[in-house]
């Protein structure tokens, strides 16, 4: 079964839920508000620009490349999802 995540209009707070394409609910479990969730649909990795430029590159160096690019992207989400609490 897949898993998705999900904001809560009500509350601003993400879960993560496993349910079938059919499952129809969307009511909040954090704070019980009916008809709430709304799939929250992250950045997709691109993988695939920097194996374009492979001969000139290591495998290791791709990979940390894109590790470090997902960091980045992480503490801009983290420092966003701050600046919405206060």
């Amino acid at each position: 079964m897949p898993r998705y995540i999900y904001q809560c209009s009500a509350c601003q707070e993400f879960s993560e839920v496993n349910r079938s394409v059919t499952d129809t609910r969307v009511d909040c479990e954090l704070c019980d508000t009916k008809q709430s969730l709304i799939k929250f649909l992250g950045k997709p990795i691109n993988s695939i620009n920097p194996l374009k430029n492979k001969k000139n590159r290591r495998t290791g160096e791709v990979v940390c490349a894109t590790i470090e690019e997902v960091k980045k992207e992480i503490k801009k989400e983290k420092k966003n999802l701050r600046s919405r609490s206060e």
